[in-house]
């Protein structure tokens, strides 16, 4: 929808992440204590289904993609479900794509949709007490207004 190549990079990215795969199921882990205890037990990486309507992926499976690259880093740094948790998280995940993908020519891009999709929609939970109604619609504002081009471009000089 908004980039191709972000799409396929995220796929490409949970596949790194989760070589044995993840599913989108109602019973995914909603917290950090049950995330380390399902992957504790082992199975396949679980990711919630809900919500993937006017995201700014092309397909819900691009969505649960996401999601899977997502989560594993609040296991990775052990980061909670919560304000820092996130913010912990999309640093994380931004500081990847830099180190993975410093040539592609759309880092710059891949870097604000990440931004948007996890500091963005936590600032607009944080002021309106509900995520973005149609979040495609938020991530194609927050492009053509730079909202968050600054935080994006200064993975850049880290």
């Amino acid at each position: 929808m908004l980039d191709q190549s972000y799409c396929q990079i995220v796929r490409d990215l949970a596949a790194l992440h989760h070589p044995n795969g993840y599913e989108a199921h109602p019973a995914a882990p909603s917290n950090l204590k049950d995330l380390k205890a399902s992957i504790k037990w082992g199975g396949t990486f679980k990711v919630s289904p809900d919500h993937c309507d006017n995201t700014i992926y092309t397909t819900p499976a691009a969505n649960h993609a996401a999601r899977a690259w997502h989560d594993i880093w609040h296991y990775y740094l052990d980061a909670e479900f919560d304000t820092q948790g996130e913010i912990e998280v999309w640093k994380a995940q931004c500081r990847e794509l830099v180190q993975r993908y410093r040539h592609h020519p759309s880092l710059i891009v891949f870097l604000e949709l990440t931004t948007i999709e996890v500091l963005g929609q936590i600032e607009y939970f944080d002021e309106h007490g509900h995520f973005p109604p149609n979040q495609r619609l938020f991530a194609q504002a927050c492009l053509l207004e730079g909202a968050y081009r600054d935080k994006a471009l200064s993975f850049l000089t880290n």
